[in-house]
């Protein structure tokens, strides 16, 4: 089994602990909080605070990761969580849809409708969580306040409309596209691998945040 399975495994398997259980020091998902301007600021602040600091508690003096497994490992995280909010958060509105009018039938729902059920969605707590059980590191990275505000962010993402999206990951070798992505820590033409996944505004849509690449 890859890493990337055991990740998406583990957090698909979890929906017995709260997003505020993991986070509480965020404030509740609403409106405001998820609109695509708090959602760019956030994500790059993840990345700035929240990761950065993963990165040095597990590479640090005593620890036994290397560091460009740690990043792939961050990444995987992110990707996951992503991932599997995108999943509970399609389940939860076709829940919603049969719930408030019994029946869709395959109908296409006005624009308003749409519009209130995502209003509703937005106030209610998620039942997200991970619970690992087969990689140490993993074990490791969920024990840190960047897993929890991933979780929170994804599923902010996830409530937009269209839903703000993470870009795929860019094959190894393929060439250094600066209109996409900034240089981690050295110069190159091409990539090596992802550090952090681009946002876009929605799938296959503008670029709202460049992600980092390591390149050669």
């Amino acid at each position: 089994m890859t890493i990337e399975t055991v990740a998406n495994h583990s957090i698909a398997e979890t929906v017995s602990t709260t997003i505020h259980d993991k986070v509480s020091e965020l404030p509740p998902i609403s409106q405001k909080s998820s609109r695509p301007n708090s959602i760019i600021y956030m994500y790059s602040k993840l990345y700035d605070n929240e990761w950065s600091d993963a990165l040095d508690m597990l590479t640090q003096s005593g620890k036994r990761w290397a560091m460009d497994l740690v990043i792939k490992h961050l990444y995987l995280v992110i990707k996951a969580c992503y991932k599997i909010c995108k999943h509970i958060e399609e389940q939860q509105q076709q829940d919603l849809i049969d719930t408030v009018f019994l029946s869709n039938s395959g109908r296409r729902l006005p624009l308003t409708d749409i519009k209130a059920i995502t209003d509703l969605r937005r106030r209610i707590t998620v039942d997200t969580a991970i619970n690992i059980r087969q990689d140490k590191l993993l074990k490791q990275i969920y024990d840190t306040p960047f897993y929890g505000k991933c979780v929170y962010l994804c599923w902010c993402m996830t409530l937009e409309e269209p839903p703000l999206c993470l870009d795929k990951e860019p094959p190894k070798g393929s060439v250094f596209d600066k209109d996409l992505y900034r240089e981690f820590t050295k110069g190159g033409k091409r990539i090596e691998y992802c550090v952090w996944p681009p946002l876009l505004l929605k799938e296959d849509g503008e670029i709202l945040v460049k992600g980092i690449v390591q390149v050669r």
